[in-house]
């Protein structure tokens, strides 16, 4: 007797695992959510950036949705303005402001600048407007950023480099 119970619970276990690989490796559509959604990994399923989703998909499945981890996987694709307006009370704002598929345009940053977490957005490495316009883009976005946050910040060194670079040439002029 103790044999089944071990073998079905190894059945069990080796089944969700094989449901979490693949949710996090098909492009699921909306109609296979639906028929499978009993049987999927939505942590998984959240976190898969493949998946393509629309306003119409989030709010069919809006419960089942891990709002943080899908907030850090979110991809460019999918990262559209009425999108994230459509969900803006769901999203964990702190991941969101830390994904790099979501541009930071003056549009993003004008309409969700209650939301955002400016730490996090201060300290991306991959946006150009912070590298290449670092003190613009301070001067514009200034009464957002905490300043207690601004001296660890890739902000404050793509400013400061900027600096060096100035007074370098100061030097040998």
């Amino acid at each position: 007797m103790k044999t089944i119970i071990d073998d079905e619970f190894l059945r069990c276990m080796m089944t969700a695992e094989a449901w979490k690989e693949i949710s996090e490796e098909i492009s699921w559509t909306e109609p296979l959510l639906e028929k499978y959604q009993d049987k999927i990994d939505w942590e998984a399923i959240s976190g898969n950036s493949d998946i393509l989703w629309t306003i119409p998909m989030l709010t069919k499945f809006k419960r089942q949705i891990h709002w943080d981890t899908l907030s850090s996987a979110l991809s460019e694709k999918c990262a559209t303005m009425p999108l994230l307006r459509a969900f803006k009370q769901q999203w964990d704002w702190r991941k969101l402001s830390m994904n790099s598929a979501i541009k930071l345009t003056d549009e993003f940053l004008e309409t969700f600048e209650d939301y955002i977490d400016w730490s996090e957005v201060i300290d991306r490495w991959d946006d150009e407007r912070l590298k290449f316009k670092p003190f613009e883009f301070y001067e514009q976005w200034q009464t957002f950023i905490p300043i207690a946050k601004l001296q660890d910040s890739r902000l404050w060194d793509y400013m400061v480099a900027i600096e060096k670079i100035k007074i370098m040439e100061d030097m040998i002029q």
